[in-house]
């Protein structure tokens, strides 16, 4: 028997069109369930759709959904956000690493004792790390993947992404070998479920001409069976402008908060494919580039500013359906605090605060300093170690580390 017939016509179907949409949501089931592990087939999907016509309307223009709302302008991912409308997005608030001298002094227990696991202690904090040590190294292997998976196995939530070595971005001197042991690495968290993308992250210096789109170009087919999410610096990228790029390449654009010097792209609150990356690296414009007058990330986000996060997260929220911040302001575990004082913004459960955090209320005087340009640039030529081939067969110009 069918569905129930409802007269009032700006709630209803025609019989036919119920008999397509339920034959559809058969379809579409297995692209929620794979998306958010929740069993959408169980949902009412009538009601679910006249709730979401009533509570979304008026939105769903802004959010990319169809007006209309009509079957033929929908797309599977898109019906799944309808279902799911009702349901909050997820949000995982993290730090870039873990193993961080200020870590030590004002999150991790003064007195550890024998079989200490670091990341095991910050996994009962939260759900999220962006792993960045592999950025300055292709030496770590299966075997330490493994040992990170038994470190957050207390914590069934937790999650990975995974920050690029710097010779595929920075450097440029990247080998083959290097390729295969980021891919062993990767997909030894992937196989267990905990891999949500990879990170890569290229200097200001990085702009966009066409030997770099190029480039850009290989690396993402070089890592296209992961998800992979880039950090471009220089605001001759503009990813609202470049969307159909970046969308062939299956390439996420960062939405990442820098100070607002030379050509740093302004913060958005874009969504790529149902998912919303931010990387929060503070704004201390006074030291950026000046690191006689202090740490370039010393800056503590103020509770004006964490609200305006909490906007632009509330409003990445109408068009995601997985969002990731992660805090990079570590000196004086300014990272640390201003993730649990977000986490509490979202109304999200959480143990409290260590209380050896407690102290980091207030920035140092120069993490709020005046706005400085940035000193010439100094390049750092492509070289590969001698009897191997380098990764690269055409150097996109010059890259600075910055």
């Amino acid at each position: 028997m069918g569905p129930p017939y409802v007269k009032k016509e700006d709630e209803v179907r025609s019989s036919a069109e119920m008999k397509i949409w339920f034959k559809l949501m058969l379809d579409v089931t297995k692209v929620c369930d794979n998306q958010h592990g929740s069993n959408i087939g169980h949902m009412n999907i009538g009601a679910s759709w006249k709730e979401s016509k009533r509570e979304n309307e008026g939105k769903h223009r802004k959010s990319g959904i169809a007006t209309e709302m009509s079957l033929e302008f929908l797309t599977k991912r898109q019906i799944c956000h309808i279902l799911l409308s009702g349901m909050r997005s997820r949000v995982y608030i993290g730090m870039g690493g873990w193993d961080l001298p200020p870590f030590d002094e004002f999150f991790y227990p003064p007195r550890i004792g024998n079989g200490f696991r670091k990341l095991e202690f910050y996994s009962r904090y939260f759900d999220f790390v962006e792993i960045n040590s592999t950025f300055y190294s292709t030496s770590l292997r299966p075997r330490h993947a493994l040992r990170w998976l038994s470190d957050v196995s207390g914590n069934p939530s937790f999650i990975f992404t995974v920050k690029l070595f710097r010779g595929f971005t920075h450097t440029l001197n990247a080998l083959q070998s290097d390729l295969h042991a980021t891919f062993a690495l990767l997909d030894t968290l992937k196989g267990r479920n905990k891999l949500h993308g990879l990170v890569i992250q290229f200097p200001s210096s990085f702009s966009n001409i066409r030997e770099r789109r190029a480039y850009l170009t290989k690396l993402a087919r070089a890592f296209q069976q992961y998800s992979t999410f880039v950090d471009l610096r220089h605001d001759s990228w503009d990813p609202e402008k470049m969307s159909t790029f970046f969308n062939d390449l299956n390439l996420r654009v960062i939405n990442v908060d820098l100070p607002r010097i030379r050509r740093h792209p302004p913060f958005r609150t874009l969504s790529w494919n149902g998912v919303s990356y931010f990387r929060l690296m503070g704004r201390n414009a006074e030291t950026w580039d000046h690191p006689d007058r202090g740490d370039r990330y010393s800056y503590l986000y103020s509770a004006d500013e964490l609200a305006q996060l909490l906007s632009a997260i509330d409003r990445a929220r109408e068009i995601s359906d997985s969002i990731y911040v992660v805090f990079h302001n570590d000196p004086e575990a300014h990272s640390l605090v201003n993730g649990f004082q977000f986490r509490r913004l979202l109304r999200e459960p959480s143990l409290a605060m260590p209380s050896r955090l407690m102290s980091r209320t207030s920035p140092p005087p120069s993490s709020q300093g005046r706005l400085s340009l940035f000193p010439p640039s100094i390049a750092i030529p492509s070289s590969g170690r001698r009897g191997e081939q380098t990764f690269l067969t055409v150097i996109p110009g010059r890259v600075d580390q910055a």
